[in-house]
């Protein structure tokens, strides 16, 4: 047997082929050391010539060595493979697998430029790059060698998530600023979801402002990040303090207007009709606070309130601007509509007012002035005024109320509902009245109470008189009932019928009994009659839909309101007349086109809020008026909602206008 057991009776072999598969199956059974003579066989015969075959040889030999533990012996021979054979494979890679091992730092640098440089193609120089790269990043002092692989990398292929994170934590821990960001924009590009990406950007955008103070890489990162995502807003905000920081001025008034652009992309409407009005109201402000452009500062106010109409404060910017350009009929239209919206900010009456005196319209400016009195802010110059010009008892008509008059003391509100009860007012007053007869309930009055309007002394008449003459319309029987707690009470008979109580028969001025009378001849006008024979919402509700089922019996109706609606609209059809008709069945149809809702409780409010306005004309007064309200218990509006009515209405051009009509507006 073999003195080293491994490989009994050996064959016998002769040939380099022979010996290298004995030298095989000896390495195979562990025989190392047999493994090592049938390979140095080989070499003695192979032919010098031969050096690719020699170096796998040695290669061979080399690597049982490695595996007999002698390490440094087997690099040696290794080392002498790659003298002939610079490329072979398993030199290569048993060299730095050995300096590794040794710790032998700057041989490994050198194993690995052998094995890059003999990459065979660029995906496998890319693979060896990056694991050198990551290896020496876990090294203690291996950060400058990594960053030099992972960069030769990076060229390679360039967006690999991996290595640019492996990098910007190298570059960071480097302190090499400039290098981290570019990398972090990188990984930023490649971040799918837009909402993350424009935040990316964002943070980006500030590290150049903080790290490297570069403004102009900053502005174009937070310009990026609202490119990105729209509804993603704080960029916007960093990038206003920044431009503004730096006073520029025109770059801040254009990166709004990109902005302005990218706002159509932002999917909810209503975050998109915010950024629309916000961006508008700060290109306004730049306008107008540093680029010295008042027109078109006005311009960017009124596009702010196209987008929303209903903000108050930049209805008093656009006046603030059209005022110093000269457009003074465009301030106080602004200035109208601020006071719309906010009717109780008595800065905006001081504005009107001052506007108003200095155009010479005496009679708006006195409204004004009358608005701040109540609101208790008045200065001396509109104290002076209003006791100047306001009227020593009632106002003194020299025109009657016209239809024309009428149509401006009305409240917008859905034309539809109104038009339909308009349409059928004169036919359910009708039929309410005959209801009540046919069931008595008419209520009795003592004939000896109701009062002779050419006779009576009483002041609550004679304000009747004058007002009823004044407004156009008929006198209704007036009953005067001392024992009744009430003001005026409208009574359901044949005629209109008012029966007056103890809270007018003493203690009223006359402007209070105009305003008060005023008010009540206006719930005979029209359609707000409806509310004297249909009190309530659920009366009114089947007034309405008995209407509109006159002309679409589909509609559908709330069960507990069909019998009434039913009833109602058998009683409605044989008293409608064809002009009603057919004004009915146009409106029905407006009504089905718009798709609205029908809000009858709307439609009451501007009810009571018009018969206010009435009041107000009537008495002439806004302090009368509002007194007046405030005694009040609520109705369908609070006192409160109809003192505000009235300070808007006071200072419209409605309001002029009716007062001009009537022959009471103060002239220039």
């Amino acid at each position: 047997p073999s003195r080293r057991g491994k490989t009994p009776n050996p064959p016998k072999v002769d040939t380099p082929k022979d010996l290298a598969a004995l030298a095989e199956a000896c390495s195979n059974g562990g025989d190392l050391d047999g493994a090592s003579d049938a390979l140095n066989k080989v070499l003695v015969l192979l032919d010098s010539a031969a050096s690719d075959e020699r170096a796998d040889v040695e290669a061979r030999l080399s690597d049982i060595k490695r595996r007999q533990g002698k390490t440094r012996e087997a690099r040696a021979g290794f080392e002498k493979v790659i003298e002939t054979a610079p490329e072979h494979p398993l030199a290569q890679a048993a060299i730095l697998e050995i300096s590794l091992e040794l710790r032998d730092l700057p041989a490994v640098e050198v194993a690995e430029d052998r094995l890059i440089a003999s990459a065979l193609d660029a995906q496998q120089r890319f693979d060896r790059l990056m694991d050198f790269g990551l290896r020496w990043a876990q090294e203690p002092n291996g950060a400058h060698r990594a960053r030099m692989m992972l960069e030769r990398a990076r060229g390679i292929c360039p967006g690999e998530a991996i290595l640019l994170r492996t990098l910007l934590e190298l570059y960071e821990a480097l302190d090499e600023k400039s290098e981290a960001l570019a990398v972090r924009r990188a990984l930023a590009d490649q971040i799918r979801n837009p909402c993350e990406q424009a935040e990316a950007y964002a943070a980006l955008g500030r590290r150049y402002r903080e790290e490297l103070e570069d403004e102009q890489a900053a502005l174009a990162l937070f310009d990026l990040a609202l490119d990105t995502d729209p509804s993603t807003l704080a960029p916007l905000e960093t990038l206003a303090t920044v431009l503004a920081e730096m006073q520029e001025w025109g770059e801040l008034e254009k990166a709004y207007k990109r902005m302005l652009v990218r706002a159509a992309r932002i999917p909810s409407e209503a975050m998109r009709t915010e950024v629309r009005w916000e961006l508008h109201r700060r290109i306004g402000l730049v306008f107008r606070d540093h680029l010295e452009d008042s027109r078109s500062a006005l311009f960017a106010f009124e596009e702010a309130i196209q987008v929303k109409p209903d903000d108050a404060g930049v209805h008093v910017l656009a006046a603030g601007v059209a005022r110093e350009i000269g457009e003074d009929s465009t301030a106080i239209a602004h200035l109208q509509a601020a006071a719309r919206l906010e009717p109780r900010d008595v800065a905006t009456y001081h504005d009107l007012f001052a506007l108003l005196q200095r155009t010479k319209r005496p009679d708006l400016a006195y409204c004004a002035a009358e608005a701040a009195v109540l609101l208790r802010d008045a200065d001396p110059r509109e104290r002076f005024i209003v006791e100047e010009h306001e009227p020593k008892g009632v106002p003194r008509f020299t025109a009657k109320l016209t239809p024309a008059v009428w149509q401006r003391l009305r409240v917008a509100t859905s034309g539809a509902v109104d038009a339909v009860l308009t349409a059928i007012a004169d036919a359910a007053v009708t039929v309410r009245a005959m209801q009540l007869v046919a069931e008595g309930r008419l209520p009795w009055l003592d004939p000896a109470s109701r009062q002779d309007p050419e006779a009576s002394t009483a002041s609550i008449v004679r304000s009747f008189v004058w007002a009823s003459h004044q407004m156009g319309l008929p006198l209704p029987a007036i009953y005067v009932r001392d024992d009744a707690k009430v003001e005026l009470a409208s009574v359901l008979t044949a005629e209109p019928t008012v029966v007056a109580g103890t809270s007018v028969l003493r203690g009223r001025s006359l402007p209070d009994l105009a305003f008060l009378v005023g008010r009540h001849l206006g719930y005979h006008v029209g359609s707000n009659r409806l509310l004297l024979f249909y009190p309530t919402l659920e009366e009114l509700s089947v007034c309405f839909l008995a209407a509109v089922r006159l002309v679409a019996p589909t509609v559908p109706v709330p069960p507990n309101l069909q019998d009434a609606v039913t009833a109602l609209g058998t009683a409605l059809r044989d008293r409608v007349s064809p002009d009603a008709a057919r004004a009915l069945n146009t409106a029905v149809r407006s009504l089905e086109a718009t798709g609205a809702r029908a809000d009858i409780g709307e439609w009451v409010g501007s009810v009571e809020r018009a018969v206010t306005r009435v009041g107000l004309v009537m008495c002439g007064r806004l302090s009368v008026a509002a007194g007046i309200l405030r005694s009040e218990s609520r109705t369908f509006l609070t006192p409160d909602e109809k003192i505000e009515d009235l300070l808007i209405y006071n200072v419209s051009d409605e309001h002029h206008q009716v007062r001009m009509l009537a022959g009471v507006a103060i002239e220039p």
